[in-house]
């Protein structure tokens, strides 16, 4: 009954974790659906203009948010550009054929890519951006700090992954793409824009750190102006690449402005990060997805740090599905943040303003960028917003400033002020486990220096050994268990056909023999948030991203000792040696704290084979885990054998001293101190109470021999010879 109990525990514990990890998490926070108009995307083509540089009037621009005034130094924009027009005509071969029939622009801009920051971890910069004037977008962001997992020498490119004609940060204003759709056949995302201002890091003239585009609608009335910056920081080590936000921030600005003495109506559309990397795919956990924070309207009044936000999240396989179903939903609350992200990074949009008090945005909604016909959840998706109608007099204009969060998904990072999506960062139920483990390893990579491999198996042995008292008790349960399985086997074989005295005969068993038979799960059970906390906290850890630890050159992936050449249904072509080393370990425990079935035992040998299938279950389940959480459990299983035959060692050494009773008490007279026999008591009190019982049984003895009137009796030597039957006659302990 012990071993079922014991089986059906962990057929329950592996079916939670499977279905907590492949249901629960992406169902939990599951998108609200709002009713709201579905709106169409822009059609228009991209197209690009050949031609000379068309002479605009200056217009005169504040200096707002982030970006500091024009510096009269700088370079000629068109000679400093020279070197960067690597994708001048990026575009030609997806011009629409209808273009070719309608009129040129009036006013045609040169083409030009500006890059901001730098890629040299050094330079106070954590990115490396590069913006096109076609649409005045951002083509792609690099991180310096974190390089790709197939070429290592190269930066991560974290965003422009996907060749597609959607780009990061693009704007569709309808009063001017009308304009510009019905008289040349573009649009704002197809037209290169004006480059109004470069601004350059005063430290050091190589490097740009913003830049200012302009676009003035054909008839005059509007001007469009938008601003990018990014944070030069102070410290740039490790520590503070870990804890400090602002590097990772680029900063957006957008304004529009009415050049006409009439009232005017003006609205835009913001096209979200685009192209995030899908690394590790046939392995990873978490592919692309959107996240996206709410504000409460009910909670106006509160300040903005005592604000619920309400996370909602949706994978990209959703959103494929949605999109073919006509069923993409759109959502009006107010936003927080809002973007996609991936297993270890993400891009998030954030309206710097508050959305409760000022808000400027009337809708979000998720975009299939690019279905993947193989697995929709490797598709690419993004987000867009459309911003409320503002109504401006003449020679108005308005400001809308956001911050593009692009980095890694670090708690401190994400908890920071300036970002404030601390959900994001998903532990589950045991958050506050998975937290405390990722600190300590960080810890003791940062504090101590230990590779991350050594780490783990350091954390597994601290986690360990404070739950040892518990695995121990377990331990101990588990060999009592084994212990009494024959006994148990004869009572089921004596109580064969009576369930209720075979019940009652083995509780009295488990009584006699001071057993508890729910005293090995509860050790389990107070394991298991600890489990699933480190189990959580591991896939989340990008620190273990490309950790070298041994052979593995990636503990958030599978080992992958070496390639295969042909492919495994369901595994893959790579060999993972860890997993196999965590299954053999696992049987070794199971022969180790399960006894053999007894012979005629058809529960027990069916309990035996449904462990054995678990086993390959195991297998399966392990094969593509990432090597971090392998070393974790072999560290584990490890441990745990070593208390096992500890547990062996420390029941077996007071036997090993243990003598026959008649060499282990000397005859001695009656009621004198026993001091050997203290001793033992200290060691073992059921021991004494063994002797005792010897020595009462051998004093009747002798006095029913006594009465019997024998003559030798009286002589001593039968009672000499009783004594010798009865030492003989004791058990040895």
């Amino acid at each position: 009954m012990e071993q079922r109990r014991f089986i059906l525990f962990l057929v329950l514990s592996m079916a939670v974790l499977i279905g907590w990890t492949n249901f629960v998490l992406p169902l939990m926070y599951p998108p609200q659906p709002e009713p709201a108009e579905q709106q169409a995307d822009d059609g228009a083509a991209k197209d690009e203009q050949d031609g000379p540089k068309a002479d605009n009037q200056p217009i005169e621009t504040k200096d707002e948010g982030v970006l500091a005034g024009k510096d009269d130094s700088q370079p000629d924009d068109a000679n400093r550009d020279d070197a960067n027009r690597d994708d001048a005509n990026r575009d030609d071969a997806n011009k629409p054929p209808e273009v070719a029939d309608v009129a040129k622009l009036d006013v045609e801009h040169v083409h030009k890519t500006i890059r901001l920051g730098s890629l040299d971890p050094n330079s106070g910069y954590y990115l490396h951006v590069t913006l096109s004037t076609l649409g005045a977008s951002v083509s792609q962001i690099e991180l310096n700090d974190y390089k790709e997992l197939k070429n290592r020498d190269a930066p991560l490119k974290l965003v422009g992954n996907t060749d597609t004609l959607l780009q990061t940060l693009e704007t569709s204003v309808p009063q001017i793409d009308e304009q510009l759709l019905a008289k040349y056949g573009v649009s704002l995302k197809t037209v290169d824009w004006d480059v109004l201002e470069e601004i350059t890091d005063p430290q050091d003239n190589d490097i740009f750190s913003g830049v200012t585009f302009r676009y003035t609608s054909p008839d005059g009335w509007f001007e469009v102006q938008k601003r990018f910056a990014l944070t030069k920081v102070d410290r740039y080590d490790r520590e503070a690449r870990d804890t400090d936000a602002g590097g990772y921030q680029l900063h957006f600005e957008q304004t529009i402005k009415n050049l006409t003495d009439k009232e005017q109506i003006v609205s835009y559309t913001l096209q979200g990060p685009v192209g995030l990397p899908l690394e590790n795919k046939e392995n990873a956990r978490l592919f692309r997805g959107i996240q996206k924070g709410s504000l409460d309207t009910d909670e106006k009044s509160l300040p903005p740090a005592e604000r619920s936000v309400t996370t909602e999240s949706m994978t990209a396989g959703t959103i494929a599905d949605h999109e073919a179903k006509n069923e993409l939903q759109k959502w009006s609350r107010p936003i927080k943040y809002i973007g996609v992200d991936m297993q270890y990074f993400v891009t998030l949009l954030i309206p710097v303003d508050d959305q409760l008090q000022t808000p400027y945005i009337a809708v979000a909604e998720p975009v299939l960028v690019e279905r993947n016909t193989e697995e929709e959840d490797w598709s690419d998706v993004s987000v867009r917003l459309t911003s409320n109608d503002v109504t401006l007099r003449g020679g108005a204009e308005f400001t809308h400033v956001y911050r593009l969060y692009a980095g890694p998904k670090r708690q401190a990072l994400l908890d920071a002020e300036e970002v404030g999506a601390p959900d994001v960062m998903n532990y589950g139920w045991f958050g506050v486990v998975s937290k405390a483990m990722i600190k300590l390893l960080t810890f003791l990579h940062n504090s101590w220096g230990f590779p991350y491999g050594i780490a783990i198996i350091c954390l597994t042995a601290l986690v360990r050994g404070c739950m040892f008292p518990l695995s121990l008790k377990q331990a101990a349960g588990a060999k009592k268990m084994k212990e009494l399985q024959p006994k148990i086997a004869e009572l089921r074989e004596k109580y064969k056909n009576e369930k209720e005295k075979m019940a009652k005969a083995q509780m009295e068993l488990f009584s006699k023999n001071n057993y508890n038979p729910f005293a090995g799960c509860l050790p389990i059970f107070l394991q298991f948030p600890i489990f699933i906390g480190l189990y959580q906290g591991l896939n989340n850890a990008v620190d273990l991203r490309m950790a070298e630890f041994l052979w593995i050159d990636n503990l958030a992936a599978p080992d992958a000792l070496f390639r295969m050449p042909f492919k495994l249904p369901f595994l893959g072509s790579d060999f993972n040696l860890l997993p196999l080393i965590t299954v053999a370990l696992f049987v070794v425990q199971q022969k180790m704290f399960m006894p053999p079935p007894a012979p005629g035992d058809d529960q027990a040998k069916m309990q035996a084979k449904m462990m054995n299938y678990m086993m390959i279950f195991f297998g399966f389940m392990f094969y593509t885990m990432p090597a971090g959480l392998c070393v974790y459990f072999i560290a584990s299983s490890l441990w745990g054998l070593g208390e096992r035959k500890m547990l062996d060692f420390a029941k077996s050494k007071p036997s090993s001293t243990d003598e026959p009773a008649d060499q282990a008490l000397p005859e001695k007279k009656k009621g004198s101190p026993d001091k050997k026999n203290d001793e033992k008591e200290k060691v073992s009190k059921s021991l004494w109470s063994k002797l005792v019982a010897s020595a009462e049984a051998a004093a009747e003895q002798a006095k029913t021999n006594g009465s019997s009137g024998s003559s030798k009796s009286a002589n001593g030597s039968k009672s000499s010879d009783s004594k010798k039957k009865k030492r003989k006659s004791r058990p040895r302990r």
